[in-house]
């Protein structure tokens, strides 16, 4: 490229969407490019690193609301988020946009059709969100992760990987299970909701992990709880039940916990599925049974039915009992195999890299 292109990513809400953008900002600057972030409530977003990019809030709201009034309400919320992308773009003048879904960007991608500011669409889920849907037949490309998500997108779909920042981690196991305070010959279970918790799954977690120590099975735990009063909870049962732990409310360096996963139990977000491929982790997955469309559901069948490196369990079937079952299934023969599945998995894989396609297209332009 003859000059430095600039790209608008539009993202936002949970680390699902913004951990894979903001991986794919770090790529992009390493090739030169400028990136601005843009979207909604970006400046109070716990997992957007508001001091290392440049960002911009612009409103955004969904109208799949259950009454009129707050259709209504965020209708208007819409239009004054396209009139903010308008300017915006006006103002930055962008060779591209990047859009992650979520209605969190909707305002910014509006702006950029109306406008005819060319964009690229990244779907990490392998049901597609509406946003993604609506707006892909115009996209120069639609990037996905999981193959299943084509059947729902018009345009032109390109498999890619997803952007994991973290799977480049160079430090050794020793050195990451010495950051957690955690021993090195024991099986290491890393439990986690994603990156807004699960209050259900850390119920259910600590009374199966309390039944796999009264049966003598030996391992530790890392778990992430999601907020200070659930770890401060966890910690206590661990403590009162002598069981090796580690327990945070949030852990920003994901990398160090999969680099010491023997297993990990977790919901099933896009982000989760595509690192614990990464990282070859074998897993207990129990989707998150509101989330949008069910589809954590698809992506946890797609880990367990197509890479068979993993098991799915309902949340409406999760009990102590089923979880340590699972739990000790995966503890014997199974972790093996499931570890074996993943890394062929992986070597299969020859799908470019998202950071790619976007440099292609700007050269294109």
């Amino acid at each position: 490229m003859n000059r430095q292109k600039k790209v608008i990513i539009a993202a936002g809400g949970t680390g699902g969407h913004l951990f894979p953008a903001q991986a794919l900002a770090d790529d992009l600057k390493q090739s030169s490019c400028e990136v601005l972030f843009a979207g909604a409530n970006l400046s109070t977003n716990r997992y957007f690193s508001k001091g290392k990019y440049r960002f911009c809030d612009v409103q955004s709201a969904t109208v799949f609301r259950r009454n009129l009034k707050a259709v209504f309400q965020a209708l208007i919320t819409l239009v004054k988020g396209v009139r903010q992308g308008w300017i915006l773009l006006t103002q930055e003048a962008p060779d591209l946009v990047v859009g992650f879904g979520s209605f969190h960007s909707f305002s910014v991608l509006c702006a950029a059709y109306l406008k005819k500011v060319p964009y690229v669409l990244f779907e990490s889920n392998a049901f597609p969100g509406k946003v993604n849907r609506l707006f892909s037949k115009k996209a120069l490309a639609t990037a996905i992760s999981f193959p299943a998500a084509s059947k729902m997108l018009r345009g032109n779909v390109v498999p890619v990987q997803m952007p994991v920042g973290c799977a480049s981690l160079q430090c050794s196991r020793s050195e990451a299970l010495s950051y957690f305070g955690l021993k090195e010959d024991l099986l290491t279970i890393v439990v986690f909701g994603g990156s807004q918790g699960a209050c259900f799954l850390n119920e259910c977690f600590v009374q199966a992990a309390y039944q796999c120590a009264q049966e003598k099975v030996a391992f530790q735990v890392i778990h992430f709880a999601g907020n200070l009063e659930a770890a401060e909870k966890a910690r206590s049962f661990y403590e009162e039940n002598k069981i090796l732990s580690c327990v945070k409310d949030f852990e920003p360096r994901m990398e160090l916990a999969y680099k010491v996963a023997s297993i990990a139990v977790a919901r099933a977000g896009a982000a989760t599925v595509s690192e614990l491929i990464a990282f070859a982790v074998p897993s207990i997955l129990v989707p998150y049974p509101h989330a949008a469309e069910d589809h954590q559901t698809k992506n946890a069948m797609f880990l367990t039915d197509e890479v068979k490196g993993a098991i799915y369990v309902p949340e409406s079937l999760l009990t102590p009992d089923v979880l340590s079952a699972a739990l000790k299934e995966l503890i014997g023969y199974k972790c093996r195999e499931m570890k074996i599945a993943l890394s062929q998995y992986q070597s299969r894989q020859h799908k470019d890299l998202l950071c790619h396609l976007i440099c292609r297209t700007l050269q294109n332009l």
